[in-house]
């Protein structure tokens, strides 16, 4: 009886320690999650404002995605890549609708975890990236 008792302790403990593990593992993975939210949220700012930047040089928004491309690479230091790309290695996407959309953790459009700017009321039809 002592020795089904004491492996009884023995797969409580065992249960115990994967439980808190699997919990602190959850906690850091949201916690990682909320900044790379944060980042996704701060690169997208950055996007819009060059954008906007374009729109009033120009008129418009960048007409094709190498005319974006071009002029992202003259005016961020990084490369251009790490630039359109979001904290979980996704491009950016660039719609006519909403100005600019990240997938979020699961990569995926249109689900509950993407994160979008959307274009000032008055410009909403002028980006035609696809």
């Amino acid at each position: 009886m002592s020795a089904i008792s004491f492996v009884g302790k023995i797969a409580v403990v065992a249960a115990l320690i994967k439980f808190s593990s699997g919990a602190v593992e959850d906690v850091f993975s949201g916690v990682m999650n909320g900044v790379a939210v944060n980042a996704a949220h701060a690169q997208m700012k950055q996007l819009h404002g060059k954008l906007m930047e374009f729109y009033s040089t120009y008129g418009r928004y960048p007409r094709t995605a190498p005319e974006m491309r071009d002029f992202l690479k003259k005016e961020f230091d990084t490369p251009v890549e790490q630039v359109l790309t979001d904290p979980w290695k996704s491009y950016y996407l660039f719609f006519r609708h909403v100005e600019i959309l990240c997938c979020g953790p699961d990569k995926k459009p249109s689900t509950k975890d993407d994160l979008e700017i959307p274009y000032p009321e008055n410009i909403k039809q002028s980006l035609r990236i696809k």
